[in-house]
């Protein structure tokens, strides 16, 4: 019954509005989640959980903010690279367009192709299947806590799981238990905490890679992206 309502739906949008990239996505997730091979059944369940789950799922961008704060940290680190400032909430950002702390919403279901959710899923299973194992390899804990290749609305940022990978694999022994990954992988992360972001959009990973700077809740988000590109779920 589900399946045929969505297909209903899916039809009745398609046919009145068939330049719509965001449905168009949709009917191509939904065409690949029908294919029978057996080797793509796990493929099939991970789009499933995605088809579920996008609707409402967007981004929150300002229109620079962000990186006008990164760059005004640039020049106050360089100036104090020998002091004992660790931090410049007393400091203000000349901001001269008001208009770059506005923060718009971008909808996931109008901005991203199926084909890079596709990519995105066997990346993930791909790291999933090679890093944890015994209670740690249930599905429904890779559903909910690796899968997803967005955490909150930051920009999305095709490519991060990968990046991320690459970058922070090689601190994690995966012969040790998770908590002791966790508390390792943490120690690599040399995030500088600054409540001059605290106005900010969330940024993408690699908006966050490139300054390593942010509020504890940017913080929280970096780390959150790299231990489950890692394959630890959190």
């Amino acid at each position: 019954m589900q399946r045929l309502l969505y297909l209903f739906i899916v039809s009745i949008v398609v046919a009145g509005c068939k330049q719509d990239v965001a449905y168009q996505s949709y009917v191509e997730l939904y065409n690949l989640r029908k294919q029978g091979k057996e080797e793509v059944k796990i493929v099939r369940k991970s789009i499933d959980y995605i088809i579920d789950n996008i609707e409402g799922k967007h981004s929150l961008i300002d229109g620079g903010l962000s990186v006008a704060f990164d760059k005004y940290m640039d020049s106050l680190e360089c100036i104090y690279s020998n002091d004992r400032v660790t931090d410049f909430w007393q400091y203000t950002p000349p901001i001269v367009d008001e208009d770059i702390g506005i923060q718009r919403q971008v909808f996931d279901i109008d901005a991203i192709a199926a084909n890079d959710i596709i990519a995105d899923i066997y990346v993930a299973l791909d790291i999933w299947e090679n890093t944890n194992s015994g209670m740690y390899k249930k599905y429904d804990i890779f559903d909910e806590y690796i899968l997803p290749y967005r955490i909150d609305h930051e920009p999305l940022d095709i490519g991060w799981r990968i990046n991320a990978y690459k970058t922070y694999c090689e601190y994690v022994d995966y012969n040790t238990d998770i908590v002791e990954q966790c508390i390792t992988l943490n120690k690599h992360i040399p995030f500088k905490i600054y409540t001059a972001f605290r106005n900010t959009a969330k940024r993408s990973y690699t908006q966050y890679a490139a300054s390593l700077r942010g509020t504890c809740d940017d913080q929280c988000l970096y780390t959150a992206m790299v231990m489950r590109a890692v394959g630890i779920p959190v």
